[in-house]
């Protein structure tokens, strides 16, 4: 359209040039004509009338053509509109794929708690789907997890497929710089992924809002204690709230103050799975502070440092009023993207970085009733949870990570482990071998497409 407006601009610039000189009373061949002959030369009032008609007929074409011309251009501008907002929407729509071989084996375990055969195993695959962009108005995020044992093909003998994860942000709603409803990560609960973190299950509303120097985040909702065998699911979900204020006294430092709130009673069943404690052990309510800090030491390392200290309404079963959880761990990693959390598994370099190499040093402590159930996990992913060294609560744990991008798209890496009770007395149920710690190696291959 551009184009036809400047070519109907510049013949009606010529065709006005053109009456000026007409109307001016000679032409340019008429001024040649004067200086060849030196007579006058005199242009008729027919010859001029006709001459401005046939200008204005001219014009009014022009007009005509350009009008058509302007509604092609619109047809065409409606069509490449269509075109990028479709391209923009396949673009917005974006799905990552990850393959995981898990491989655990313990050493120096009590026979009750050895893991054997296709115990040993697991592949896990992950499909996430993305909708947005980075500052787009609503945003989405999920994750369906599905969970296979070698040899085993039933439901309830370990195969199965859940939603881990499905939400959608919406920004600036309700005075919120953001609002999120649905299932996340513990992430968005509390902390940092130190003691009260798990992989998803949490439903809920979170709200963000910075004010001045300090973020607030207001999460409330449930984390479902629902085992992924049906056989065994429960329909009493704690009943979460938190409120954190995050900000940077420093460049190289970060800091997070979470009081949180559970709302549910909680008490231990025959096998101690609860609390890792005496059956009957147990509380009505949780209330807690957790305080987590992120300092840099340099470019590439990190030191992450989180606690929380509880205090639980009619504790019973040997359960301490005050009992605390605490984890630090020291982070080398090529990938300066990665958010600053703890890691369990793999996800310390960046898939893309082939040859990068990254570790991790951590130790974890957590009290009995220190964590709601089905919370927290110092072990990580560890195949085959039957032993009280993978609960979470009252337990000690130290390990050693190391992971290596083998080729694009492909990571490797494998984790340390020594895990010990922390209170004996509160297993009296078991025997002395099985409380004498249990060392674990656990090996993970993934892939990323």
């Amino acid at each position: 359209m551009k184009q036809s407006k400047k070519v109907s601009a510049l013949v009606l610039s010529i065709l006005t040039a053109g009456n000026f000189f007409v109307l001016g009373g000679a032409s340019i061949a008429q001024a040649d004509a004067v200086a060849a002959d030196a007579g006058p030369v005199t242009t008729s009032s027919e010859d001029t009338t006709a001459l401005k008609q046939e200008i204005s007929d001219l014009q009014k074409r022009l007009t005509t053509i350009e009008k058509k011309t302007e509604k092609i251009d619109t047809v065409e501008n409606k069509t490449d509109t269509t075109e990028q907002k479709s391209d923009n929407n396949s673009k917005k729509l974006k799905t990552h794929i990850e393959g995981q071989f898990v491989t655990s084996a313990n050493v120096n375990s009590n026979s009750a708690y050895k893991l054997t055969g296709a115990s040993k195993f697991s592949n896990i695959f992950r499909l996430h789907i993305l909708g947005g962009d980075p500052g787009d108005k609503v945003s989405f995020f999920s994750e369906t997890a599905a969970y296979i044992t070698p040899g085993e093909h039933e439901g309830n003998q370990g195969n199965y497929l859940y939603v881990n994860m499905a939400n959608y942000t919406i920004r600036d709603l309700w005075g919120f710089d953001s609002v999120k409803i649905g299932r996340y990560d513990g992430l968005d609960a509390v902390g940092i992924g130190g003691p009260l973190y798990s992989p998803g299950n949490y439903d809920g509303v979170e709200l963000n809002k910075k004010t001045g120097a300090v973020n607030w985040k207001l999460w409330t909702g449930n984390y479902a204690r629902v085992s992924v065998n049906d056989s065994d699911a429960q329909s009493d979900p704690n009943t979460l709230t938190s409120l954190e204020a995050s900000w940077n006294p420093s460049k190289r430092l970060n800091l997070k103050v979470t009081p949180w709130y559970n709302a549910s009673s909680t008490h231990n069943d025959s096998n101690g799975s609860a609390f890792n404690a005496l059956a009957g052990a147990g509380f009505d309510r949780q209330y807690g502070l957790d305080i987590a800090s992120d300092w840099n030491l340099t470019k590439h390392d990190y030191i992450l440092l989180e606690g929380t200290y509880d205090t639980l309404q009619n504790p019973v079963g040997g359960l301490s009023r005050h009992p605390m959880a605490y984890a630090v761990q020291w982070i080398h990693t090529t990938d300066t993207n990665r958010p600053h959390v703890f890691v369990r598994a793999h996800g310390l370099c960046s898939p893309d970085d082939v040859g990068a190499s990254a570790w991790s040093v951590g130790y974890g402590s957590n009290d009995a009733g220190a964590l709601p159930e089905g919370v927290g996990n110092c072990m990580g992913d560890v195949v085959g949870t039957s032993s009280p060294y993978t609960i979470g609560d009252n337990e000690n744990v130290f390990s050693i990570r190391y992971e290596h991008v083998i080729a694009k798209g492909l990571s490797g890496d494998v984790t340390l482990a020594h895990a010990t009770i922390k209170d004996k007395g509160l297993r009296s149920d078991l025997n002395g071998s099985a409380l004498s710690g249990d060392n674990y190696v656990i090996g993970e291959l993934t892939a990323f497409f």
